[in-house]
């Protein structure tokens, strides 16, 4: 039985936003961890950071995307 092409472009972007996932929840876990105890001015600072805004905003498309 043969699939049409969009079940397998389906499939793939589930499969990559799966492996996306794993790593992006490791560093989520690890940054939230990280602000435990920290005050509001902290962990928005935290969040302000370019990197971590775009990893963070990386972690939220994938995950919706993946839904």
């Amino acid at each position: 039985m043969k699939f049409p092409a969009t079940v397998t472009l389906c499939s793939r972007l589930q499969r990559l936003t799966a492996t996306a996932l794993v790593a992006l929840t490791l560093w989520f876990l690890c940054f939230v961890l990280s602000l435990i105890g920290a005050d509001y001015v902290t962990a928005v600072t935290a969040v302000a950071k370019p990197w971590n805004a775009i990893i963070f905003s990386m972690f939220a498309i994938a995950l919706f995307w993946h839904a």
